[in-house]
């Protein structure tokens, strides 16, 4: 029987490398780099992402495109107020804490999102340490399910199940709040490019999303 899943080998290589920088910039990766670097990434962005035609990606690659010298500057202090803290975070990137009243890390949400990872043969390197549910860790596992999508067709579908039973139900509200928390460029661009990426999976998955009232 002939699969019912298509798998695009051309927009995968544009997703998974937009996935990449994000994946990198919520690791941390990118606090320290110079203006010219910036310059030079939001060149390649503009590439990938002219791809998808979507307003609230071109937005975000605008803005990092036009970074002054006092933004990249104070980006660092301001990813550690907004995302690690030591005080409470001004924008979680954590699943848990946008689904449960709680807001509780390694609790049921965090449990499922490994069920994910186990899936996929996949474990985090500090288990138990480490939660699970920070998107830095749900952005890796998706370049992984990506890169191995066109071979493997489970992987392909493994990814769109995680955009439709996690990534979709939080990542939008937590890209909205960081544009209430901070005037920072850099993390304003990088929001914008975030929400733009969901809502283009969003489109294609036909998956409409349910604001909270």
């Amino acid at each position: 029987m002939e699969s019912q899943v298509k798998v695009n080998e051309e927009e995968v290589r544009y997703k998974q490398a937009i996935y990449l920088f994000l994946q990198k910039f919520y690791a941390g990766d990118l606090n320290k780099l110079t203006r010219e670097t910036w310059v030079q990434l939001s060149s390649f962005l503009s590439q990938e992402t002219s791809y998808f035609s979507n307003g609230n990606m071109k937005q975000g690659t605008e803005i990092l495109s036009e970074l002054n010298d006092s933004y990249i500057n104070e980006l660092e202090y301001e990813f550690n107020r907004l995302f690690v803290g030591p005080k409470r975070l001004e924008a979680s990137p954590y699943e848990s804490t946008y689904r449960n009243s709680e807001r509780a890390l390694m609790q049921g949400d965090t449990l499922a999102v490994r069920r994910f990872y186990e899936h996929a043969g996949l474990a985090v390197s500090r288990k138990n340490i480490d939660p699970d549910d920070h998107l830095a860790l749900e952005l890796e596992f998706v370049c992984h399910l990506l890169s191995n999508s066109v071979e493997e067709e489970d992987c392909f579908v493994l990814y769109q199940e995680f955009l439709k039973q996690h990534l979709f139900h939080w990542v939008e509200e937590h890209c909205e709040l960081i544009r209430e928390r901070t005037e920072n460029t850099v993390l304003i661009g990088i929001s914008y490019l975030l929400q733009g990426l969901m809502e283009v999976e969003r489109k294609q998955l036909n998956i409409q999303r349910r604001l909270k009232k």
